[in-house]
């Protein structure tokens, strides 16, 4: 009996200018024992006639759910439901996996069993597809854990995880932003994580995100997690420096917009300038 090693669960919502880009990476995998399964969270543009025009491709590894408008952690808990993979890999529909991404994230876990999160480093990309800079994450499970009381260091579409984990702990679906967040510090009492040190996944970063257009509820709930966090760890000085990002809740929404589209012009150049591109 064939049996799936890896379920990549690919959420779609009103993606159709990225969602080929995203579905062609999955199919380009040099690693090819996967299913994958799209939850359409209601997508109300041509995200899905796109995803079925590319079906074929696919031939009998796609399950394609379509579901009214719940949000991201109701479509991932009820995609792990259908998943027959012993890992979960995620990704965004507007973000690209490199061809070897499932290869050396199967790899990896197959020789390091007490691992039960697996990230990577990304490259950002703009609107356009063009690299503006690298983000990177710290490698092993103390230094993570460390970080967490400044920041989130797992990139969440690079994750590939054990889906026993998920099952008895599924998003928070009270939580929808950052549910990514609030499931790593639950997560991070039972299971070891690990950052692989490259770059497989290309995130994309662009202004129709729902981290630009809620942003304050998503920097909000951030720095809710950071100081509750901190405090239940009695690291006082961590939980008031966490309190920092509470200014850009002062700022007009498009004043915000406006400043990452400057800040990310600048990596563009900058990133062009240092590669020779």
């Amino acid at each position: 009996m064939f049996c799936v090693a890896i379920s990549i669960l690919l959420p779609v919502y009103n993606s159709e200018k990225y969602i080929k880009d995203c579905l062609n990476s999955i199919f380009n995998q040099t690693f090819t024992n996967w299913e994958l399964i799209i939850i359409d969270d209601g997508s109300n543009d041509t995200s899905i006639d796109i995803i079925k025009s590319l079906l074929p491709l696919f031939k009998n590894n796609v399950v394609l759910l379509q579901l009214s408008h719940h949000g991201l952690p109701y479509c991932l808990n009820y995609g792990v439901t259908y998943a027959k993979g012993e890992y979960v890999a995620r990704i965004d529909a507007d973000d690209i996996m490199l061809p070897t991404r499932l290869a050396k994230q199967i790899d990896f876990l197959s020789s390091n069993p007490q691992i039960g999160i697996l990230g990577t480093n990304a490259y950002e990309i703009n609107e356009n597809g063009e690299p503006f800079s690298i983000l990177t994450k710290p490698q092993f499970d103390a230094a993570i854990k460390q970080a967490f009381k400044n920041d989130c260091p797992i990139i969440h579409p690079s994750v590939m995880i054990k889906k026993a984990l998920l099952i008895e702990y599924p998003y928070n679906e009270n939580y929808p932003s950052p549910e990514d967040f609030e499931l790593w510090i639950r997560l991070m009492r039972v299971t070891n994580f690990e950052n692989l040190q490259e770059p497989l996944i290309e995130k994309r970063k662009h202004f129709a995100q729902a981290t630009y257009f809620n942003n304050k509820l998503f920097i909000w709930r951030s720095v809710k997690l950071s100081v509750i966090y901190n405090i239940k760890n009695k690291n006082l000085v961590n939980a008031l420096g966490s309190i920092r990002p509470l200014l850009f809740l002062l700022l007009p929404n498009n004043l915000v917009i406006w400043v990452k589209a400057k800040k990310q012009h600048k990596q563009l150049l900058k990133f062009k300038q240092s590669n020779s591109i």
